[in-house]
């Protein structure tokens, strides 16, 4: 069986032919196994992150099933607010009449280590910030390098 019929199979109660392993392969390891700065694929999306989460599944050779997010256009927009080195901040924010809004949490990417979603107090950053890049992902990329 393939991975692919062995979790379909598991989920409609069939019998495959081994247990489907699928273990956590969420962020950190799709990202060391990347060898980039964790945020060019979990903010910049290049390469996109179900590429290097279906990578790691390969590596290792185990069965693949996670849940990937379609973005709609609804989602707020998000900002670059600190870039030092291996480390770099994004915070979302929201505009109304004029008026920009940024979210009380933070997610920091710190070179190739988990990101970490945090208040933006407990790292001393300000309540909203004059200096900041607007995120622009990668959704576009296509290719045969990603299919």
């Amino acid at each position: 069986m393939t991975g692919r019929e062995r979790l379909l199979t598991a989920m409609q109660n069939g019998q495959p032919d081994h247990v489907p392993a699928a273990p956590d392969l969420y962020e950190m390891v799709p990202v060391r196994l990347l060898g980039r700065p964790s945020w060019e694929a979990l903010v910049y999306q290049d390469p996109p992150t179900w590429k290097i989460r279906m990578d790691a599944c390969a590596h290792f050779g185990v069965d693949a099933l996670f849940g990937v997010w379609i973005p709609t256009g609804d989602e707020p927009p998000t900002a670059v607010v600190h870039r030092d080195g291996d480390k770099l901040i994004t915070r979302s924010f929201s505009e109304h009449e004029g008026k920009r809004t940024w979210a009380d949490t933070v997610i920091v990417y710190d070179g190739m280590e988990p990101s970490a979603h945090v208040k933006a107090k407990t790292i001393g950053l300000p309540d909203s910030h004059d200096d900041f890049e607007v995120v622009k992902p990668n959704y576009t990329k296509v290719g045969r390098e990603h299919y």
